[in-house]
């Protein structure tokens, strides 16, 4: 984020293309044929395509129809990147479990994309058996999104990729003992001086794979398991649905009904998402860290420095000395 003149902190414009992507996804045919059937149906394909559309809207400032047009090779790509037969999501989950290997895992990661790409370039007919890997196509198209950009000025929207350009560097990369983020630097004179570290068309490329795979992955999981609590539980759905209404007035509210400030004052619209998060953890195998320092913890014992540290989330999300007992009119989370 930056700061705009005024002190404030500059967001994204997201109002207008999700309000337009979630007019799309409750219009849906498809998924109203499947509701009239009065049948259980699964979603979850509904919500990746809504949750994508509105991350190329809101982050890259480029209007997408992945709702209406299921084969988009984006799409298709970032689904992909998370399916079983996804080598690098091996390695990926390798080096998350043992991160002293990383630089194993990595290697065997570039090896695979380099015979991927060289036999497909030698050999085209072994295109139909051998897919391009995800990363490799979602790195190049995150690249063309940075282009665009830059040379286009694609939109007038202000998304984060425009946001990240700003404080873009010429360089593709910076050494890792060059300054990081802001930095003092004593001059002969004794006064200091702030060095600002700028990102780099790489760094800004990863983030793109980040957000294009992961944003879009995480934001309609949880969708995905706040509609499936308040479908279950129907009572918390009038609850819910009460609080709102009651905090706006559509007759009068209308231009700030989808604004961030004012959706984030709904306590428990607020408490509902978060005691569902809770409940179903998004990606709970992943919370990972690396001990930068030795430390010394009861009953334990000693945690050397460097050694990788899994969170047990489930433990934490449902230990009754922190939340209290199971709520007996709550089904299927233990």
């Amino acid at each position: 984020m930056t700061k705009e003149p005024n002190g404030e902190t500059a967001r994204p414009e997201t109002k207008q293309p999700t309000e337009e992507n979630f007019t799309i996804l409750t219009n849906n045919q498809s998924a109203i044929e499947e509701y009239n059937k009065g049948q259980s149906f699964d979603i979850y394909p509904y919500f990746k395509r809504f949750a994508m559309d509105t991350l190329w809207s809101c982050v890259f400032g480029i209007d997408t129809d992945m709702q209406n047009n299921i084969n988009d090779p984006s799409l298709i790509f970032s689904q992909c990147y998370f399916e079983e037969q996804n080598s690098a999501k091996v390695l990926v989950l390798l080096s998350l479990f043992i991160k002293e290997l990383n630089y194993v895992w990595i290697k065997l990661r570039y090896i695979n994309s380099f015979i991927r790409y060289w036999l497909r370039r030698i050999f085209p007919f072994t295109n139909n058996y051998i897919q391009e890997e995800p990363y490799t196509r979602i790195i190049r198209e995150a690249y063309k999104i940075i282009d665009e950009h830059q040379q286009n000025s694609l939109t007038n929207r202000t998304d984060v990729i425009k946001l990240m350009l700003e404080s873009v560097s010429n360089e593709d990369f910076i050494q890792d003992d060059q300054p990081s983020t802001m930095k003092k630097e004593q001059k002969d004179d004794g006064d200091e001086v702030s060095i600002i570290r700028k990102l780099t068309k790489h760094e800004i490329a990863a983030n793109i794979l980040l957000l294009m795979v992961a944003g879009y992955e995480t934001t309609s999981t949880a969708l995905s398991y706040i509609s499936y609590i308040l479908a279950t539980h129907p009572n918390e759905q009038v609850k819910l649905q009460e609080n709102i209404d009651a905090y706006f007035n559509p007759e009068t509210d209308e231009d700030d009904i989808l604004s961030y400030d004012a959706i984030s004052q709904i306590e428990y619209l607020d408490m509902f998402i978060r005691e569902t998060l809770r409940m179903y953890p998004i990606a709970p195998v992943v919370i990972n860290r690396q001990s930068t320092e030795e430390l010394n913890i009861k009953n334990i014992g000693t945690i050397p420095v460097g050694t990788c540290v899994a969170v047990d989330m489930y433990g934490l999300h449902f230990d009754p000395d922190l939340w209290g007992p199971v709520d007996p009119h709550i089904q299927g989370v233990t």
